[in-house]
Formats: C-alpha cells, sequence, structure tokens
C-alpha cells in the first residue's frame, strides 16, 4: 500500500508542474465550537465516539506531506503512530511528543487507522489545524482509491478548515471535497487519464460501472465541477503527456458543465438568464458551488449582469458564451448558442 501512495503522489507532483489549466479550489464551509483545544502545543484530536471506533483498544494515524511525498508517520501500528486515549472517546495526537515537526504553509495528507484494519479516507491536514478535532462520520464511505476491493469512512475537522483530499479512485469515482495547494481539478483528471493500465481510465473503464468512454469522462468531470472547456483542454494536455489513447469523447454530447446553465438541464436557454438576474438582485435561492461554476458565464470569477446579459445573447444566436460575434455567420442549433463553438458556415 505504501508504494501504491507514493506512485499517485510523486505522479501528481509531475502532472501539476506540467499541467497550466488552473481551476477555483472547491471549499467546505462552516465551523462549529471546539470539544478540545491546546493553544500552546501541537496536538490535533480525534472523536471516537461519535461512531463504532469508541470500541477500538488502539487508534493510529499515519502522516505525509503532500507536497514532497515525505513520510513523517508510518503506516500501521507503531509507537509514533499511536494516539493517546484521553477519555470519553477522545483521542489525541501531540506531534511534539512524538517528534514530528511539520512546517507552516505545507500541507499534509492524514489517515486515521485501528489495529484491526479499519481506517479513513485522507485528510488534508495544515498547521492551522492544531487544537481541532476529527470528526469520523460512519454513515459516508467509499472504496479507498487505490485498493477498489477496500472501502474506508470519511472524517471531516469539526472546524471545517480543510476536509477529505479530492481524488480520483481506480474505478472512475471521485471523492473527497478539498483540492490540495499546488493542485488543480484538471490536474488530477490529467494525471488520471495517462496513467497506464492496470490503473487510470483503462482500468475504470473494464472494472467499474459499465460506463461507455463519454459517460466516465463525463461523470469525472462534474464530480470534479469541470466544465467542457475544461474537459478539452484535459485532453489536450493528456494527449501531449500520456501515453496513445484515443479518448472517446464528443463536446457536443457532453453532459459536462456547461457556462451559463443555471438550472443544470444541459442547454442554455432565457430561463437560466432570467435566473441569474434573480439570484443578483437575491431574489432566488443561492445554487451549490457547482452551479455558480456554470453561472459564470463570462468566465472572469464574478456574478454580475454581464452575465446574464451574455447567457441571453448567446440564446438569441448573436455571440458564443466566449463573447465572439456570430452575426454574419450560418446559424445552426448544433453549431452555436449551447456548444461554445462557431457554427460552420457563413452567409
Amino acid at each position: 500500500m505504501t508504494a501504491k501512495r507514493f506512485s499517485r503522489i510523486l505522479s501528481l507532483i509531475l502532472v501539476t508542474a506540467l499541467v497550466l489549466t488552473f481551476l477555483p479550489t472547491v471549499c467546505v464551509c462552516g465551523a462549529e465550537e471546539q470539544e478540545q483545544s491546546d493553544d500552546t502545543g501541537h496536538v490535533i484530536y480525534f472523536n471516537a465516539k461519535v461512531s463504532g471506533w469508541a470500541n477500538y483498544s488502539r487508534i493510529m494515524v499515519y502522516c505525509y506531506c503532500y507536497e514532497d511525498a515525505d513520510v513523517l508517520i508510518e503506516w500501521g501500528a507503531n509507537r509514533k503512530g499511536g494516539m493517546t486515549d484521553i477519555g470519553n472517546g477522545i483521542w489525541s495526537y501531540d506531534f511534539d511528543a512524538k517528534g514530528v515537526t511539520l512546517e507552516d504553509g505545507k500541507q499534509y495528507g492524514l489517515i486515521f487507522l485501528t489495529d484491526v484494519g479499519q481506517q479513513t479516507q485522507e485528510l488534508l491536514f495544515d498547521t492551522t489545524c492544531f487544537g481541532d478535532t476529527v470528526i469520523p462520520d460512519e454513515a459516508i464511505d467509499a472504496e479507498i482509491p487505490y485498493e477498489c476491493d477496500k472501502r474506508a469512512i470519511f472524517a471531516y475537522w469539526q472546524s471545517g478548515k480543510l476536509g477529505p483530499t479530492l481524488c480520483i479512485t481506480e474505478l472512475g469515482h471521485v471523492i473527497g471535497d478539498i483540492c490540495p495547494a499546488h493542485t488543480t481539478p484538471s490536474s488530477l483528471f490529467v494525471g488520471f487519464l495517462i496513467k497506464s493500465y492496470p490503473s487510470g481510465l483503462e482500468f475504470a473503464l473494464r472494472y467499474g460501472d459499465g460506463k461507455s468512454e463519454q459517460e466516465l469522462i463525463d461523470e469525472i468531470s462534474r464530480g470534479l465541477y469541470l466544465t467542457r472547456t475544461d474537459v478539452e483542454k484535459v485532453i489536450e494536455a493528456a494527449k501531449v503527456l500520456g501515453p496513445d489513447w484515443p479518448y472517446q469523447w464528443n463536446a457536443r454530447r457532453s453532459t459536462a458543465f456547461q457556462r451559463g446553465d443555471y438550472d443544470d438541464d444541459h442547454d442554455v436557454t432565457i430561463m437560466d438568464a432570467t435566473r441569474v438576474q434573480n439570484l443578483i438582485a437575491e431574489n432566488y435561492p443561492k445554487p451549490f458551488a457547482k452551479i455558480l461554476i456554470a453561472i459564470d458565464a463570462d468566465g472572469d470569477g464574478e456574478l454580475t449582469i454581464m452575465d446574464a446579459t451574455r447567457i441571453q445573447n448567446v440564446v438569441a444566436y448573436l455571440t458564443d458564451m466566449d463573447g465572439n460575434s456570430l452575426l454574419g455567420y450560418f446559424v445552426d442549433g448544433d453549431h452555436c448558442g449551447k456548444y461554445n463553438t462557431y457554427p460552420d458556415k457563413a452567409l
């Protein structure tokens, strides 16, 4: 397992250095009062009483640096990784007492495990999390990213500062919430596509959910909140960096997110423009983060009346979604507007 983890981390570092497509990090928000706090020590806590983990005699932690893959706490039963039962179902880990030094500004991956093989999914961690409490949730689990025959529960920081690491599993499922620093959803996707069998896209197509290549790529892109334009860039990067693969994916048939599609019905209509206007006027419920990405029609990172205007222009075939004029071109529903491309013929 450690070898697989090293392979994953190193490949992510390489891909991130080469891919120049960047998207905003998806964040988990919300905070609650801490059960435990330690303003002076470098301590974290694990609340086992809210899950079935309260009955285990040992809880351990594995830790590595996400940036350089340096393992700080080895996997498995060892003194350095052992947490301390401080009573009432709460366990603690004192990094200073264990001789583990963490650096400000770096991010780390944590996995909690028991002496009988139970484990959590990877949880992103940095020095701002000292004093925070980890809350495991047995109601939510998924396959382990690089061991698809095993499953693990998710764990969350009580403060909501960070969360489970965003990743793509061997079967092509997107799990986790937080994209690590120096990594983007696009670079994660490129890293997945360029892996050779027995891993990556070919493995997921053979042993996954029976989806076609088009369906699988679309499903992953939606899990990563990527638009059709983003996916086109990802595939182009994968063709340059990875093995020779045909990538049977058609943008015009894609169900990936489309800029301007507020209601996520895979089409851009006047209703999308109206809802964006209402949202700006605060007369409409705030949508989920993934829809906010879609309705930033002009791609400037802000939601303004210009986004509603851009959508209206697309619906009227005046411009494409990038703002390029369509005047003087043959208007065909298969070629402009909702597919964000130029028509094939000019008048």
